[in-house]
């Protein structure tokens, strides 16, 4: 479980030359190697070259033999903790079972907002995804992870799972679960729209098999014996085929009704 306190000082690189100042209030001081950071993050190495007053004094720091202070107010300090240790290969300091879903999203945020996903492409992070899997629940989490972290593989996995859920509600999932608008409004509405071209695709093809079914005894009797490889024969008597059908009348009621309520629900995407 993620910690219930952030600690006051952290030191991912004891040689580092720079300390992040995360937080406004509590803050937590970080030592990292600049250098590394530089390497790993478009968005470092940018706020750290010669051209930024953050690279000057910087570079004056090293020259006083002095330890950098880089002031991040609006960041995780925790979540920072994380993405430093991943960026310097540090992983195995960070234990799994500290990876909640919250945490994991918070990670995915930073390094799409740093714009390091290169660096923390890795066994560990892979690992922290699939720990949340076997959750039906984390689906929707997943799909925002992935996308941040440019893991095409896991978000189609976790969009195709969304697509066969009739459980997931697309309005709330973006007000929950993307909250800061980082997956773009057409995602919302192919999903949608895919969803629902499923449902529909899957009512003609029961609908298709269970008329063919219960036309008759004697012909569901030939589509027993035909789709358990007899050709026109049967193993079913005249009685076990009238049970069957009424059987699969009865299934035909219920299924196609709840496919018809579901074809009948508005349209929650957004519009194009």
């Amino acid at each position: 479980m993620e910690p219930k306190s952030t600690p006051s000082s952290v030191t991912v690189d004891e040689e580092g030359d720079l300390v992040l100042l995360v937080g406004v209030k509590a803050q937590t001081r970080i030592l990292v190697s600049s250098k590394v950071l530089t390497i790993s993050s478009k968005v470092f190495k940018a706020m750290l070259s010669k051209s930024f007053k953050e690279a000057r004094e910087l570079a004056q720091s090293v020259h006083n033999n002095q330890t950098y202070e880089l002031p991040l107010p609006d960041d995780d300090a925790h979540t920072m903790i994380v993405l430093c240790k991943a960026t310097h290969h540090r992983s195995w300091d960070i234990p799994a079972e500290t990876i909640t879903m919250p945490l994991l999203r918070k990670f995915a945020s930073h390094v799409h907002k740093y714009d390091c996903v290169e660096a923390v492409r890795t066994q560990a992070v892979s690992s922290w995804i699939a720990s949340f899997e076997s959750d039906p629940t984390q689906t929707l989490g997943l799909v925002v992870v992935s996308y941040l972290l440019d893991n095409a593989e896991g978000f189609t996995k976790f969009t195709r799972t969304m697509l066969m859920s009739d459980k997931v509600d697309i309005v709330p999932f973006r007000e929950s679960w993307d909250t800061e608008h980082q997956l773009p409004e057409s995602f919302f509405v192919i999903l949608e729209k895919k969803r629902q071209a499923a449902i529909e695709f899957l009512s003609e093809q029961i609908t298709n098999h269970l008329d063919s079914m219960v036309q008759g005894p004697a012909a569901l009797v030939l589509a027993h014996g035909y789709f358990n490889g007899w050709g026109n024969s049967s193993p079913l008597s005249q009685h076990d085929a009238q049970l069957t059908q009424m059987f699969i009348t009865n299934m035909r009621t219920h299924i196609l009704s709840s496919l018809s309520q579901k074809l009948r629900e508005p349209y929650k995407g957004s519009s194009i």
